[in-house]
């Protein structure tokens, strides 16, 4: 009846809109009621959210963000606000389980239209003016004039020709099973826009990414909660959004892994473990596990994880927290295969050797022999064509090897070397290229290893045989481009397109092969490319280039200490060890500089220039800068140190953790500095890698470290390292203070054990055809061990035209490992609405770099790039084995290139060298085939690099020795043949010979 009855009184509100009553006649001319001119307020879309979790003496506060302009605004200024009515909900765990998003969740709204009190208000305002109507038909005017003059509050007056106004009520009513604590109208254009913090400004950023004084943008305050799940409902007409708002004294520090999620509940004001606090662990659609935090405030859920889940928990006192966490797979454990090159460039036409070595890793340091089974190799070209297609067979011992030659038309550019190996795919590479390798070395040497602007740029270049002999008299072209560098944010970007070449000069090398070179100083920052071009009247050039940055006066020298940190008053030592990458003869240091970083404390004094190191004796807590410096000030060696104690500072909201020394080998125990910006009575410490293997809290006293609290703000944690850490663990440190949360992690670095070869030759310097004997040892940790060795003995001079491209087997098998534990916390959790109304297989083309290698020559070189090579060489137990081969015939210096790899998985990689020469030799300078009827002049070259007299002669078709020539010791002579007829009916080659006497 009561329903019928509103429905009666609403159509009558909206149907007087359009009844009886011409427009501008007079009230009550009519027979229906005048015009109301009323329309249902409707509203506009808005947003709604929540950003934060708040604590129970905070203020909870959502957002809301409506259209605050033009029309929009116009439309939305008539309802005068925004309704917000704050429920609590019951069994809140029960409630977010039942969510399908927790972002936006899904509550239906009570809509109940307007009521009746705007109908109410018009009937009655249109009954009074009809009234009015009625008791002017029934007295003349004379009369009402007369009874208005009596009493004039019985005139009429204006009131009858005002329209009834009208007022906006909530069209929704409270919803039904959630306790209602609060509801208001909140003001939206009165209220204090969000704005950003005052004094932020950084130009080129988004500091100016909401107006200042921009409506329609602003925070809610829905009042201080005691704890629990609160849902906010935000409703401006018909338009309608929800929101949940977290309130909890207690925070939930989550680790995620592959198979675990670790939960550290403690509150979010001191950081102390809350125990018994419920946790259920749900991917969204499900719950995957739940459990209860221990004493500690920690509980660990051992399960698979899904990519993206939510931690929910609520604590004894109601609070209610929710953590959304994300994994992936950082680190992945299966078998890897290990393949490389004889070497890593080649010609067209030359034959490819290829090793396989293998391990199947369960975990970082646990891994067995790849099982046995085949191997599909495919080869693509610099276009991604297939070149050639193998199968292989691997064994579990050795691996398995292949050969295969390369095409007379081969492309130059990058191959790609891609194999299959059960379910996955791996790949290496090698490339080819038309080249002739450089007969001498140009090794260009800065004096100093960086330049400072407006110094001069100063240098040598030094040029060298392979046989580390000098190229005398050599003639250089050096020039030198220069491009100005800026800083784009923080990294290095060059503000000219191209460099702009600055000088070009002609030099001659000395005698000892050197030349030295003195560049202008560059007034801005800079980039300076040094391009040098060298003969030594060989038939082509040798070219190099090398960048030099023009910035700061750079370190010429290290100082080290064992640890880096100490306590007060203890006495430290600095080694001050040589820059090996520093070019010439170091300046000396003769001052020294210190700075203590908290308190900006600076002292200085003279130090000794004949000294090796430097004693420092820290009076005070804290962290300090070290530096030396030369009698100019330039900045010669740099370090930092910390000092234990309340004078270290971290940043604040932050985290410091300083580990004693770089890397540790197992059995050794490693020591961190623990500095927190604030008192930290607690903390949760955590050694991670595929999971979180150990956990406890700062003062739980567990049996994988000991915690020392040496400063309210500072702990010491020693940690015994053991084998089963390598090659990496994660020491990470987590706490909450003051409704803020803080972690960090550091690296721990576990020396793996590698096996060590040796290289030796009966002898140093072969000449072209002498049998090399070389023996190779093995050992780990100085014991023999018997080990598979793939061993290649390649021209040095092929490393120079291209570097090695792959990778040590020992960072390829045992690189350190990533963190696979995603740490987050229940802090910031967004809750959002939008109010709306009711209403191929196929290879890839490869991107290498299709430089080109410069064509160069050497004076007597064949072709033999490989001098030996042995992909399945075992030593015996006592670590030795033995190999022969022919030196080719080639001048040169060889790399012997080791790569090892025993039963265990052990590896290890070493390089040796050995040289071939001849003192008395000779190139033959003419074609080397002829054809019928030609009868050209040969020619020789005669090089005699010994100390005695030599004679050279040619032999036609090798019969009969033709003629003869004496050179001196330390000369090159060409030497003119007799011209040589042709037979007619085949090609004949000639041949030279040289002789010391």
């Amino acid at each position: 009846m009561k329903l019928a009855l509103s429905g009666v009184l609403a159509l009558a509100l909206l149907g007087s809109a359009v009844s009886a009553g011409e427009p501008g006649s007079e009230p009550g001319s009519g027979t229906g009621l005048a015009p109301s001119n009323y329309t249902l307020f409707k509203g506009e879309p808005f947003f709604l959210l929540s950003d934060a979790t708040y604590g129970s003496k905070e203020v909870a506060k959502v957002r809301l963000e409506v259209p605050g302009r033009d029309s929009a605004r116009a439309r939305l200024e008539a309802y005068s606000g925004v309704d917000v009515v704050v429920y609590r909900v019951p069994q809140p765990i029960e409630f977010l389980k039942k969510q399908r998003n927790l972002h936006r969740i899904e509550v239906a709204g009570n809509y109940r239209g307007e009521g009746l009190a705007n109908t109410l208000r018009y009937l009655w305002d249109s009954w009074w003016k009809q009234s009015r109507m009625v008791w002017r038909k029934l007295f003349t005017a004379e009369a009402r004039r007369a009874v208005t003059s009596t009493q004039p509050k019985l005139s009429t007056g204006e009131a009858i020709f005002r329209p009834t106004v009208f007022a906006h009520h909530p069209q929704y009513k409270p919803l039904a099973g959630f306790e209602m604590v609060d509801s208001f109208r909140y003001p939206l254009w009165q209220a204090r826009p969000i704005e950003p913090p005052k004094g932020v400004k950084l130009d080129g950023s988004s500091s100016d990414f909401i107006p200042s004084g921009g409506a329609g943008n602003l925070m809610i305050p829905v009042g201080m909660r005691k704890p629990g799940l609160y849902l906010v409902e935000a409703m401006i007409g018909e338009h309608r959004a929800t929101t949940l708002v977290f309130v909890s004294d207690t925070m939930a520090v989550t680790k995620v892994s592959s198979n675990q999620m670790l939960v550290w509940a403690a509150r979010r004001d001191n950081g102390a473990a809350v125990p018994g606090t419920h946790v259920a662990w749900s991917d969204g659609t499900g719950v995957l596990q739940s459990g209860t935090t221990g004493k500690d405030g920690v509980v660990a859920l051992e399960r698979g994880s899904p990519e993206h889940t939510y931690v929910l928990g609520e604590d004894a006192s109601g609070g209610v927290f929710v953590s959304e966490n994300f994994y992936y797979d950082s680190e992945i454990y299966n078998t890897k295969l290990y393949a490389v090159t004889d070497r890593p460039l080649y010609r067209p036409g030359d034959e490819v050797n290829v090793k396989f070595l293998g391990r199947e890793f369960k975990s970082a340091c646990v891994s067995s022999a790849a099982q046995a089974g085949p191997v599909a190799l495919t080869v693509f070209d610099p276009n991604g064509t297939p070149l050639l297609t193998q199968t292989l067979q691997f064994s579990s011992a050795t691996g398995t090897e292949t050969r295969f030659r390369l095409p007379d038309s081969a492309s130059a550019g990058g191959y790609e070397l891609r194999f299959r190996y059960g379910d996955d795919t791996y790949g290496a590479a090698f490339r080819v290229a038309e080249y002739v390798k450089p007969h001498f070395e140009i090794d260009v040497r800065p004096a100093k290893a960086e330049f400072k602007t407006g110094e001069t740029v100063s240098g040598s270049i030094a040029l060298r045989y392979p046989d580390g002999k000098p190229v005398k008299n050599a003639t250089l072209s050096v020039s030198l481009r220069s491009q100005k560098n800026t800083m784009v944010e923080g990294e290095l970007r060059y503000s000219g397109m191209f460099p702009v070449e600055l000088k070009t000069q002609e030099m001659t090398s000395d005698a000892r092969g050197n030349v030295s070179f003195t560049l202008p100083a560059a007034s801005d920052p800079s980039r300076y490319i040094l391009t040098v071009l060298a003969t030594d009247g060989a038939a082509y050039r040798v070219k190099t280039t090398r960048e030099l940055l023009i910035e700061r006066s750079a370190s010429s020298y290290q100082l080290k200490a064992q640890r880096q940190f100490s306590d007060p008053g203890q006495r430290v030592r600095f080694d001050l060890v040589p820059d090996v990458q520093a070019q010439g003869k170091p300046v000396r240091p003769v001052r020294w500089e210190m700075v203590q970083l908290e308190t900006q404390a600076k002292t200085a004094g003279e130090f000794n220039p004949a000294a090796t190191g430097w004693d420092v004796d820290f009076a005070r807590a804290g962290s300090y800068q070290l530096s030396l410096r030369d009698a100019q000030g330039n900045l010669l060696a740099a370090t930092s140190h910390w000092v234990s104690g309340d004078g270290v500072q971290a940043t604040p909201g932050s985290i410091e953790i300083v580990l004693d020394k770089a890397a540790y080998a197992p059995g050794e125990t490693a020591e961190a500095l623990v500095t927190f910006s604030d008192n930290a009575d607690q903390a949760l410490f955590t050694l991670e890698r595929d999971k979180v293997e150990q956990h406890d809290l700062a003062a739980g006293g567990a049996d994988w470290f000991q915690s020392q609290r040496v400063a309210p703000r500072q702990w010491r944690v020693r940690i015994p390292v053991r084998a089963d850490y390598g090659p990496n663990m994660t020491f990470s440190v987590a706490t909450t203070r003051g409704g803020e949360f803080m972690f960090e992690n550091a690296g721990l670095q576990v020396i793996e054990p590698r096996i060590a070869l040796q290289f030796k030759t009966d002898k140093e310097v072969y000449q072209p055809g002498e049998t090399v004997t070389l023996d190779v040892l093995s050992q780990v940790d100085g014991k023999p061990v018997s080990t598979l060795v793939a061993l290649g003995v390649v021209d040095e001079m092929i490393y120079v035209l291209q570097p090695e491209i792959a990778p040590d087997i020992g960072d390829f098998f045992y690189h350190p490992r990533r963190n696979n534990v995603r740490t987050t916390a229940s802090l910031s959790f967004i809750s959002y609405d939008m109010a709306q109304g009711r209403g191929g297989d196929a290879p890839a083309r490869h991107n290498y770099n299709e430089r080109g290698v410069k064509v160069l020559e050497r004076p007597r070189r064949d072709n033999v790039d490989t001098a030996f090579w042995a992909p399945t060489l075992q030593t015996d137990a006592n670590g030795h084995a033995r190999i022969t081969f022919t030196m080719p015939d080639a001048l040169t210096r060889w790399r012997i290139t080791g790569r090892a790899m025993d039963a265990q998985g052990r590896v290890g990689q070493r390089t040796g060298y050995l040289r071939s020469d001849k003192a008395v030799y000779t190139k033959w300078t003419s074609p080397d085939w002829l054809r019928a009827g030609d009868a050209p002049r040969a020619a020789v070259a005669v090089f005699n690099r010994g100390t005695a007299r030599a004679s050279a002669g040619s032999e036609p078709g090798h019969r009969q020795r033709d003629r003869t020539h004496d050179d001196k010791p330390g000369s090159e002579a060409r030497h003119q043949l007799r011209r040589i007829s042709a037979d007619r009916r085949r090609t004949r080659p000639a041949h030279g010979s040289a002789r010391q006497r």
